[in-house]
């Protein structure tokens, strides 16, 4: 990239193509180098004011950056590590309307009489709070298992390359629209606290939310003796929020990644929250309701888990292709979800 601006600007590369070098922080003799022949030039000599121009640079920039080591833009790897982590929407199908697939009806009010839409605020915003201090213990309280390693993974090879995760424009209240909601008997949100599905009997039962998924483990249900809240009301929300994560340089003094400040951004947000049968019916708009008492946790942001599926075997339990109302239609990332879990399962052995 470099060399292509140098010769652009009609500057003369003789002693550069002596070098490969990573910007601005270090200079490393290329292997077609002979000995004796070098002559180390700092790179502010090298480039011309006019090249600084094209790069978008200052001198003052440059030189700060040669002092500091620091970086002064994201190449393609450390762009894909970034995006992986899921912190904004980049689903790779660009004609999916998040706002025309979503609604405000009916099914809004519902959560909010429930209380659900208070702790989707206060999760969420815990939620991207503990990715920026890389608060494991709060990530585990705000994320499903699954999920939390996936973001915990991809955080540290972030902040392994020196970056700084900051969160910017924090807001208590974000706009919400559904985009799906189902409802789970006798399934736990952690994955890995399920059994595989070869061990239950599923039904699927039509409900005016959505639909009932029914995972009985074969023999005689005993569930509502095991589990007090045996019920998962998932929604999958589209939130509209000026809150975002940006991603800054070593030192701090420029932003490498993320959108401006105050402009709101969307987020497609997975909430799963374990509820029983009398919860369900929290539907009077009232506030004397017991707070906290239900469990709600982060289980896909972004689409980067494919939904997170409860078994890798089904993804949907009724093929009505309602999930591609805000996600692309992909055998091939559905599979590489699959060997994602496949494969940490494995190292976790």
């Amino acid at each position: 990239m470099l060399f292509n601006v140098l010769k652009s600007s009609k500057i003369k590369t003789s002693s550069l193509s002596l070098y490969s070098r990573r910007l601005f922080s270090e200079i490393v003799p290329s292997s077609e180098s002979k000995a004796g022949s070098l002559i180390v030039k700092r790179p502010i000599e090298i480039l011309s004011e006019n090249s600084i121009s094209n790069l978008g640079f200052t001198s003052d920039e440059i030189n700060q950056a040669m002092k500091t080591g620091s970086d002064l833009y994201l190449n393609r790897e450390k762009l894909n590590s970034l995006e992986s982590a899921g912190f904004y929407f980049n689903d790779i199908n660009g004609v999916i309307d998040l706002d025309k697939n979503s609604q405000k009806g009916w099914k809004l009010t519902y959560l909010k009489n429930m209380l659900l839409l208070q702790d989707y605020n206060s999760v969420f915003r815990d939620f991207l709070q503990s990715c920026c201090l890389f608060d494991k213990e709060g990530l585990k309280l705000t994320c499903e298992n699954r999920f939390k390693q996936y973001l915990t993974t991809n955080i540290r090879s972030i902040m392994n390359k020196g970056y700084n995760v900051e969160l910017e424009s924090l807001k208590i209240l974000q706009e919400y629209k559904v985009l799906k909601v189902e409802l789970f008997k006798n399934l736990r949100i952690n994955r890995d606290e399920n059994k595989s599905l070869s061990q239950y009997e599923i039904k699927v039962r039509p409900t005016p939310l959505g639909n009932l998924v029914i995972a009985n483990e074969k023999g005689n249900d005993y569930s509502f003796a095991k589990d007090s809240k045996p019920f998962i009301l998932a929604t999958t929300m589209l939130v509209r929020t000026p809150m975002k994560v940006g991603i800054f340089n070593q030192n701090l003094k420029r932003k490498l990644y993320g959108q401006p400040e105050q402009e709101n951004i969307d987020y497609v947000v997975r909430f799963e929250t374990q509820v029983n049968l009398s919860e369900l019916f929290w539907i009077l708009p009232t506030q004397n309701k017991p707070k906290r008492l239900r469990s709600t946790k982060i289980t896909d942001l972004n689409n980067v888990m494919r939904g997170n599926p409860f078994f890798l075997e089904k993804f949907d339990f009724v093929e009505d292709n309602s999930r591609y109302n805000y996600m692309t239609k992909s055998l091939e990332l559905d599979n590489n979800h699959k060997r994602y879990v496949l494969n940490n399962a494995k190292q976790n052995i």
